[in-house]
């Protein structure tokens, strides 16, 4: 969670350590528990593997409770850099949480297992799956596949989607609704769940935006005002809650190196001793009239509606 100091007008941003910025340089492993080769080999090799990438390694039982309930394991995968997945037994929670993992960041999945190839499920075949053996020659070829792996995602993360990340902020400038980046922002900085039907009060701020000039957009439900970004597959609908896949994760963090910054969302604020629009203004507006502030005065015949849509400028 990012937070801040107002001084005045201004907002200066500061980082804060919380779980999910944690989260962000973890891997997060599924195994099974009950399974004495696949957590040897998890201990002598795939901790230390990964590790020495610089990378902390999170387990279910050693961040969660006995009993991790589902939006647990949902923000593990999704705020980790990268899911390994041991599937050795086919355990059914394992392949459970594969699936989730593979729906929020395919590309970034790893697969490994003790089993024989020909023993693992005809749909997941076709994916690469690093096999290891409790031996010593098989030890070494296990670390050397999954030192080879985490490489090579490690190594296009930051400019594999470059250019269509550019692509869409120029769409999304010209149509006006640079404001739904907040967004998506928002579910990648939210402490708790968002769900599909809750409604859409957001403040924030775009690149260029005079300081002190949150910008303010309200709608309906957050899964329509993310619609966008859920037809492209940036956001996703997993148990219920709203989440972001990898690309989306990434376009998150890419919008907030632009300058792009999500200040409130309902009533969840993200900067320090941010004051909402409503409450800064609610002596200086009749209860009446502050739907007009927020909405902006009536359009005049013929004129044209503000370049920014649902978006506006606020002192």
């Amino acid at each position: 969670m990012r937070c801040a100091r107002q001084s005045g007008n201004d907002v200066e941003v500061i980082q804060t350590v919380t779980s999910q910025q944690q989260m962000k340089g973890s891997v997060f492993m599924v195994m099974p528990f009950s399974d004495d080769i696949a957590e040897k080999v998890y201990r002598l090799s795939t901790r230390p593997v990964v590790e020495a990438f610089g990378f902390r390694v999170l387990r279910a039982d050693e961040i969660f409770s006995t009993n991790p309930v589902f939006n647990d394991i949902v923000a593990a995968i999704e705020q980790a850099a990268i899911v390994i997945v041991d599937i050795s037994g086919r355990n059914p929670n394992c392949f459970y949480e594969l699936g989730i993992a593979h729906t929020l960041k395919r590309s970034r999945t790893i697969m490994v297992t003790h089993d024989e190839y020909k023993s693992n499920p005809f749909d997941i075949a076709h994916f690469r799956i690093i096999q290891y053996q409790d031996s010593f020659t098989g030890k070494e070829e296990y670390e050397g596949k999954l030192r080879n792996t985490v490489a090579s995602i490690t190594s296009g993360i930051p400019d594999l989607f470059a250019e269509e990340f550019g692509f869409l902020l120029t769409v999304l400038k010209a149509s006006g609704k640079e404001h739904e980046i907040w967004g998506v922002q928002a579910i990648a900085l939210s402490d708790r769940p968002l769900t599909p039907s809750e409604r859409t009060d957001i403040e924030g701020t775009c690149p260029g935006q005079p300081k002190g000039l949150p910008g303010m957009a309200s709608d309906g439900p957050l899964v329509d005002y993310l619609r966008p970004f859920h037809d492209i597959g940036y956001v996703a609908i997993v148990g219920g809650n709203l989440a972001l896949s990898e690309k989306g994760r990434a376009f998150a963090e890419h919008a907030s190196s632009l300058g792009y910054q999500v200040f409130r969302l309902n009533d969840r604020t993200f900067v320090n001793g941010y004051v909402p629009f409503r409450q800064r203004f609610k002596d200086e507006f009749p209860v009446g009239e502050a739907a007009q502030a927020i909405k902006g005065p009536e359009q005049a015949p013929g004129s044209q509606p503000p370049a920014s849509g649902r978006e506006r400028s606020v002192p």
